[in-house]
């Protein structure tokens, strides 16, 4: 019995005499021999092989249309070496040789066919298809491709297409069906197309399709995944060019791809006009979900384009990065979809979400974000054109009809690159907001709590341990002497640091009621001001990934009783912080009495007591018993509490005036 069918095939034209290679195997042994057959053309190994076979082609140019109609492996010699080029014969615009038809699609010309009666299984990675820009006529009304895959379980894998255009090319080439990369279609077809590059293509450039007459539908819907694949369009012109697009129920996974330059002429909306990333019509698969999940999709231009356009069911579309275009994502008739961890930048509206219908549904919601770990980023729109970064019930001014959005969306905490509501809501068009859908009032978009990427506090603190009443501010001894930069770093201590200090944000004063807490370690300067560690031209403090709201500060030192602000304060990135000055007042910190007067003259200054060494909250024995056994030792010591860089009788003293004080933040 034979296994491991190997078919070579070379170019005659390059001259070259083609060895099949036959593997037989035996009982405990694999004998080799050579059938002295010759195959000029990839269909001739196609004839040829059996099932199970793989077909090796030697780099050449093979101008011929090639059936699969049975399960092979077809493996060229590309990309990353000689290139096997399969190109469009001669009469490929004009001779029906090359269509195929199934039933419930349209007819389809093509250079590879792969199908046959019964679903079989192709792998074929390592070629050029190109369609050399002989397709059909434009008035011919002809769909035509590169691949045609049908009723297939394939592998599509490294392979480039290329130049599939009509023949006519002074036109504008704009027909509906026109120009394929690759189509697969047919019930309970399997595909997986990765790593390959389209361009020059003239509409669609990777299509999956599960039906082109809805009325009947598969038994069993394609599925596809498809990832890491380049694709270049055309820019702005009739084709209204497609990249990647999963048809009437066709699913799977979108993942990883580049596509760019996609656009089209005409300024008027419609539904499926240029897009990156299609699923239309997905809801007519209610069990299957769709992931469109880390793309990049940009554009220069935006006439009428869309990044992400879905039809669908449950789906999730995450980690994407869409720019440029007239509208980023658009979700209609969606149920229940997910938007999250997407970048959307300029172009004219960010996210829209739709409806083609007044007549309420269930109660699905469509979340956009709707937490700081999945908050998209949505930013650069141009909202002085019926612009917005997200637009619920949205419709082109100029388009054929009115979308009446009955889905209530949940856009929290998304970055909008603004941080005030009022500047959020400028970019939010909701025209739920003023419609009457039956009796009710149609839900809006809910964005707030918004997402702020850093806010901002601006805090005064002076320490009992090196205050001088004299100058008014904190001994730098520590820095001055070296200690500072020993410990974190030469270079990376400013000039006017006193020591580290630590910030923490409470969403409430209990610490076990609070929702949320952020540290943030920081520079105290001498003039008690505090500064983030990594950057201290700032006048204020920033916290990573906290949202706009009212805070508590505390602020904790190694050696010092830490205290907290007295009544929250509102926080923001969006306007620069007022300064809130412990130093100035008892009251300052929550508490009563909790800071110690350090200086009376001309006004009362207060500082943060000195002397919790062992930072429980309490100065006792035990703090003064830590002094004491690092009585001499010098350098950056938790027993140096006036922060003089040695630690001594000064240091005992502090802590024994000091002893009984205790912190009061809860």
């Amino acid at each position: 019995m034979l296994r491991n069918h190997t078919l070579h095939v070379h170019s005659m034209l390059k001259g070259l005499l083609v060895v099949c290679m036959l593997t037989m195997h035996t009982t405990g042994f694999a004998v080799t021999r050579l059938v002295p057959n010759t195959y000029a053309t990839i269909s001739a190994a196609v004839a040829a092989a059996s099932n199970g076979d793989t077909i090796r082609v030697f780099s050449g140019v093979y101008t011929e249309h090639v059936n699969i109609n049975k399960s092979l492996v077809l493996l060229g010699s590309g990309p990353d070496t000689a290139e096997t080029i399969i190109a469009a014969p001669a009469d490929f615009g004009s001779s029906s040789t090359y269509t195929y038809s199934l039933p419930s699609f349209v007819a389809e010309r093509t250079i590879v066919h792969i199908g046959g009666p019964a679903v079989i299984t192709v792998v074929m990675r390592g070629f050029i298809v190109d369609g050399k820009r002989l397709g059909p006529l434009n008035n011919t009304g002809d769909a035509y491709s590169g691949v045609l895959a049908e009723r297939t379980i394939l592998t599509f894998s490294n392979n480039t297409i290329k130049n599939v255009l009509p023949a006519d090319s002074s036109s504008t080439y704009h027909v509906t069906y026109n120009g394929r990369g690759i189509t697969a279609r047919g019930d309970s077809s399997v595909v997986t197309i990765s790593n390959n590059t389209l361009f020059d293509v003239n509409r669609f450039h990777i299509y999956v399709n599960a039906t082109d007459t809805t009325t009947i539908l598969p038994v069993t819907f394609p599925t596809a995944t498809v990832s890491n694949n380049t694709i270049t369009g055309k820019g702005v012109y009739n084709g209204a060019q497609k990249g990647v697009w999963f048809n009437n129920g066709a699913w799977g996974t979108i993942s990883g791809n580049t596509i760019t330059n996609m656009d089209y002429i005409n300024a008027v909306i419609e539904s499926d006009r240029a897009t990156a990333i299609t699923v239309r019509r997905g809801f007519l698969n209610p069990v299957k979900r769709n992931l469109i999940l880390n793309n990049t999709v940009t554009t220069t231009s935006h006439t009428n384009n869309k990044g992400i356009f879905v039809e669908g069911q449950k789906d999730s579309i995450a980690d994407n990065t869409v720019s440029g275009f007239r509208f980023g994502i658009q979700l209609d008739d969606q149920d229940s979809a997910f938007i999250v961890r997407n970048t959307v930048t300029g172009g004219q509206i960010g996210i829209v979400v739709a409806t083609t219908t007044i007549t309420a549904v269930a109660p699905y919601v469509i979340t956009i974000g709707g937490s700081p770990a999945n908050k998209n980023t949505i930013t650069g729109q141009d909202t002085s054109s019926i612009g917005a970064a997200i637009a619920l019930s949205f419709r082109d001014a100029l388009a054929d009809g009115t979308f009446m959005s009955t889905v209530p969306v949940n856009a929290k905490y998304n970055d909008f690159g603004v941080y005030s509501e009022s500047a959020i809501r400028n970019r939010i068009w909701d025209r739920a907001d003023t419609t009457v859908i039956g009796s009710d009032l149609v839900d809006t978009v809910h964005f707030s709590p918004f997402y702020v990427d850093k806010i901002r506090a601006s805090v005064k603190v002076f320490l009992q341990g090196p205050y001088v009443a004299a100058s008014d501010a904190m001994s730098r001894t520590l820095n001055t002497a070296g200690t500072l930069g020993a410990k974190f770093g030469p270079g990376s201590v400013p000039g006017l640091a006193v020591d580290s200090i630590n910030i923490e944000l409470r969403t409430a004063a209990p610490a076990a009621g609070s929702i949320t807490r952020k540290f943030a370690p920081a520079w105290l300067l001498s003039d008690g001001t505090i500064r983030n560690f990594s950057d201290t031209t700032k006048s204020y403090v920033e916290f990573d990934t906290t949202l706009t709201g009212d805070y508590y500060l505390v602020i904790q030192h190694r050696n010092h009783i830490a205290v907290m602000c007295s009544t929250a304060q509102m926080m923001d990135g969006n306007t620069l912080p007022t300064v809130y000055n412990f130093s100035s007042a008892q009251n300052k910190a929550y508490g009563t009495s909790p800071l110690i007067l350090v200086d009376s003259s001309p006004d009362s200054v207060y500082a943060m007591y000195s002397g919790d060494v062992n930072l429980n909250g309490l100065i006792n024995a035990a703090d003064r018993l830590v002094v004491k056994n690092n009585n001499g030792l010098s350098g950056y010591n938790v027993g140096d509490v006036n922060l003089s860089a040695l630690v001594n009788a000064a240091d005992r003293l502090v802590v024994k005036n000091n002893t009984g004080i205790q912190t009061q933040v809860p």
